[in-house]
């Protein structure tokens, strides 16, 4: 097998990997401490979407070209474009929860976080224990100023989903920052 064989297969959602730590670092959320790579993508936007090639329903394909191109679109800083491909997306499949949680996670990194926050609660009514949903939730309630919230979800995150390392580098950096000065005890929790 050839090297390069090899690093495709070792590394299959790497190039998802990278744009959820780009999305995640440009919403203010957590940064991946050095050395610590998770072992999934947030959100494994491609689990439920198959390649237009090997799909024989004509839905699907049109699906999935429209979440290439806006995955390229993302990928290319053209986050109006991809906000709107998505939004056409998610209006004529509505009950699909990769596009949703795509279409949230590109309002996160395009500065939307009260537009992401209210698809994220539609989303979470369906989907309440989906770790992505809440990771996703945790950040948007930080970029709206909501640290408690945030880390409510950030902590849903992790008992969904504990292996993930992106879900736990979030909460420990949000719990850290809220943590009071030693000598003093912690305030309780916001319930969302």
């Amino acid at each position: 097998m050839s090297t390069g064989a090899k690093k495709h297969q070792a590394y299959p959602l790497l190039g998802r990997l990278l744009l959820v730590c780009a999305l995640s670092l440009s919403t203010g959320g957590c940064q991946l401490p050095a050395g610590r790579l998770p072992a999934q993508s947030l959100s494994g936007i491609h689990r439920s979407l198959r390649p237009a090639d090997t799909s024989t329903n004509l839905q699907e394909q049109i699906v999935y070209s429209e979440w290439q191109k806006a995955h390229a679109e993302v990928l290319g800083g053209d986050y109006p474009a991809a906000i709107a491909r998505l939004k056409e997306l998610a209006r004529r499949d509505p009950t699909n929860l990769e596009v949703k949680l795509f279409l949230a996670d590109t309002l996160l990194a395009a500065g939307s976080p009260a537009e992401a926050l209210t698809i994220l609660a539609q989303v979470e009514l369906s989907a309440p224990q989906d770790a992505r949903v809440h990771h996703l939730l945790g950040l948007a309630w930080d970029a709206l100023g909501e640290p408690r919230r945030a880390l409510y979800h950030h902590e849903k995150a992790i008992l969904l989903d504990p292996a993930n390392e992106v879900y736990l580098a979030c909460y420990e950096q949000l719990a850290e920052a809220l943590s009071p000065p030693s000598g003093h005890s912690p305030a309780p929790p916001a319930q969302p």
